[in-house]
């Protein structure tokens, strides 16, 4: 997840290092919803879909693996898009 969010991650992490534990927790509850969605389907798919969404990388997946259903890639889509635009 951190390479979807570094920023994000980063963040979380400073802030439990430096001891402030409360905003620590609230950021990492925040990520939860991106979380569940990222691997809802199993690793490495929905990561690679969300990277791919935000035009990080494609989403090549070497067999055996599978790519995500076609309902979770619309959801990270929608989550990319959003994220996209939040940075403009």
């Amino acid at each position: 997840m951190a390479n979807l969010v570094p920023d994000e991650f980063s963040k979380t992490i400073n802030l439990a290092l430096s001891g402030d534990f409360k905003e620590a927790a609230t950021m990492q509850y925040s990520l939860l919803e991106i979380n569940d969605f990222l691997f809802a389907e199993g690793n490495p798919a929905g990561l690679k879909s969300g990277l791919k969404h935000l035009r990080l990388m494609n989403d090549y997946l070497r067999p055996p693996l599978l790519p995500v259903s076609r309902e979770l890639e619309t959801t990270i889509k929608n989550w990319s898009e959003n994220r996209l635009v939040t940075e403009s």
